[in-house]
């Protein structure tokens, strides 16, 4: 366990917390698992001060790593789009755009972060040194750091929101089944990280912006990637602050959505733009939505259990 200097309700809470999420972590103990972490919502449930936010996010990591065990490797998303105007990328020091809980472990660990400057990860545990070893290009579609992701079998771990918020693997599958609305775009610019320095042209599966305004999983692919039994929940925590965990294997997901995305008539992946405002796109507030009913259903079936609590 890593050192704390948060107070002992605070470190109780969390690792209570965590535990619960261990069966979503011990599917394959030499596996690759991608932990998104709602961090706002991990500091609401266990009464933490902001102060408290780097350790409470280091000790979350210990915590599930040690869940996972010492054959797993642990990633964290810890994305960048800013390389297109910019056209340099620190891999200690460019921010993490998506989200506190990756922003807050690379203060702690910035040699732990890949050298893609638009998909990078942190990388922690057996396979790490194989991970930050790749110099991929390439964001999606072949070679590239998701196709990685998606041929290590790797499952997507949330707590706290929706897996579709984290879904971004979407887009290796947009690119390799060849949609139309999104293309292949380079951006020349210098990376630096782990005592490197590489100037070289980057690649990202850009938007059509007179066509695509955003692309995303469909209410009918989330219900199908469920009915196939790829998608586990489990709810965790006490009382009012309970949240929800999910699990979804990649790889599996990601041939369902191929397949889909190469039919005639995709259903499971659409995108929203001009004139095709009323798809069935799920967007990022549609998922908070979706997240909060299912998590209103989890509570209410465990209602009983919840008696002892209420007042927390």
């Amino acid at each position: 366990m890593s050192a704390t200097t948060f107070s002992s309700p605070v470190l109780r809470a969390a690792e209570a917390l965590l535990a619960q999420v261990e069966p979503a972590l011990i599917r394959d103990p030499a596996g690759v698992i991608w932990v998104s972490l709602d961090f706002m919502a991990l500091l609401r449930a266990t009464a933490a001060r902001p102060d408290e936010s780097e350790a409470l996010a280091d000790h979350a990591l210990s915590v599930l790593r040690e869940a996972a065990g010492p054959g797993a490797t642990l990633l964290v998303s810890a994305f960048s789009f800013t390389f297109p105007q910019t056209g340099r990328f620190d891999a200690a020091t460019t921010p993490v755009q998506t989200g506190a809980f990756g922003g807050l472990l690379l203060r702690r660990y910035p040699e732990a972060r890949t050298l893609n400057p638009f998909y990078s990860f942190l990388a922690f545990g057996a396979r790490a040194e194989e991970v930050l070893a790749n110099r991929s290009p390439h964001s999606t579609g072949p070679d590239s750091i998701f196709e990685w992701v998606i041929d290590q079998g790797t499952d997507l771990v949330t707590l706290g929101h929706h897996y579709i918020k984290s879904l971004s693997s979407v887009h290796h599958a947009e690119e390799l089944a060849g949609v139309d609305y999104r293309y292949r775009k380079s951006f020349p610019g210098r990376v630096t990280g782990q005592g490197e320095t590489i100037d070289g042209t980057y690649t990202f599966f850009v938007r059509d912006l007179d066509t695509c305004g955003h692309s995303s999983i469909t209410r009918a692919g989330d219900a199908h990637l469920r009915a196939q039994g790829l998608v586990d929940t489990w709810l965790v925590g006490t009382g009012r602050r309970r949240m929800l965990a999910h699990r979804l294997n990649l790889a599996a997901a990601h041939a369902i959505l191929v397949d889909d995305l190469r039919r005639d008539a995709p259903r499971l992946v659409d995108y929203l733009g001009p004139g095709r405002e009323d798809r069935p796109v799920v967007t990022g507030p549609m998922a908070n939505t979706l997240y909060l009913e299912e998590l209103a259903t989890f509570r209410d079936a465990n209602a009983p259990s919840d008696q002892e609590t209420q007042a927390s």
